[in-house]
C-alpha cells in the first residue's frame, strides 16, 4: 500500500510541481519504509514457527498418552498385585513380630516379678533377722542391767550393813564400789 503525500498545503501550485513531489513522495517511501517488508516476514515467521511448534507439541503429547496409557494398562496392575501380595506377607510378618514381641514382654514381666518378689522375700528375711538380733542384744543389754542393778544394790546393801556395823570404811571397798559405778557408764 504506497503512501500518499498530502498535497492539501500546495493548493494553489502548478500541476506540474504537484506531480512531481508525489513522485517524490512515493520514491520517499519505497526507500525509507520498510513496514510492508517487515509485516510480510512477521506473518511468515509466525506462521513456520506455529506448525514446527505445533507438531513438536503433538508428538509430545502422544509420547504423554503412551506413556500414561502404558502405566493404565500394565504398570499399575502389576503394581497393585505386587503390593497386595507383599503387603499381605508383611502384615503376617509384623503380627508374628507383635506376637514375639507381646511373648518376650510378658516372659521379661514374669521374670521382673520373680526378681522383685525374690528380692522382697530377702529383704524380710534379712529384716526379721536382724529383728531378733536387736531383740536378743534388748535382752541381753537389759539382762546386764538386771545383773549390774543386783550387784549394786548388794553392794549397797553391804556398804550400808558396813556403816550400821561401824566397821571402818576401808580403800578396797571404795575401789570395788568406783569399778561397779564405771560398769554402769
Amino acid at each position: 500500500m504506497e503512501k500518499k503525500c498530502r498535497t492539501d498545503k500546495w493548493k494553489g501550485v502548478s500541476p506540474f510541481m504537484l506531480g512531481g513531489t508525489e513522485d517524490i513522495c512515493r520514491i520517499h517511501a519505497r526507500l525509507f519504509d520498510h513496514r510492508p517488508a517487515f509485516q510480510g516476514h512477521a506473518n511468515f515467521f509466525a506462521k513456520e514457527f506455529e506448525e514446527k511448534r505445533g507438531d513438536r507439541e503433538k508428538l509430545r503429547l502422544d509420547r504423554v498418552l503412551e506413556i500414561v496409557t502404558n502405566a493404565k494398562d500394565h504398570v499399575l496392575p502389576e503394581t497393585d498385585t505386587v503390593f497386595s501380595d507383599n503387603l499381605k506377607v508383611i502384615a503376617e510378618k509384623v503380627g508374628a513380630a507383635a506376637a514375639t514381641c507381646q511373648h518376650i514382654l510378658a516372659r521379661q514381666e514374669t521374670r521382673k516379678s520373680q526378681f522383685l518378689e525374690t528380692q522382697r522375700e530377702a529383704r524380710q528375711q534379712a529384716f526379721e533377722q536382724f529383728m531378733q538380733q536387736q531383740c536378743f542384744r534388748s535382752a541381753r543389754i537389759d539382762q546386764q542391767f538386771d545383773e549390774n542393778i543386783k550387784l549394786f544394790n548388794s553392794s549397797y546393801d553391804d556398804l550400808n550393813d558396813q556403816l550400821e556395823k561401824g566397821v571402818p570404811f576401808s580403800s578396797q571397798t571404795y575401789y570395788k564400789f568406783m569399778a561397779l559405778g564405771k560398769e554402769f557408764s
